[in-house]
């Protein structure tokens, strides 16, 4: 069995729905690597791509307001 591996620094990115936000990155090909509740979050990987994702919550990271969508893509129109 391989080594599982591990990235050094990965991006952790603050969403607002949890379960939106996981079905986008599946939708990608990342796959749950860990997974808890209470704060929700969830350990994505790619190969050697990884994210991890946390839903906001009162006593999150956060270091000001933020009036963007949180870690999930927004819709593009072509024209």
């Amino acid at each position: 069995m391989a080594d599982t591996y591990w990235n050094a620094m990965v991006p952790e990115l603050t969403v607002r729905d949890i379960a939106v936000s996981l079905a986008f990155y599946r939708l990608l090909g990342f796959a749950v690597r860990f997974q808890r509740s209470e704060p929700d979050f969830v350990y994505l990987t790619r190969g050697q791509a990884q994210l991890m994702l946390e839903a906001w919550h009162v006593d999150g990271w956060q270091t000001a307001p933020s009036s963007h969508h949180l870690g999930v893509a927004s819709t593009c129109k072509s024209k």
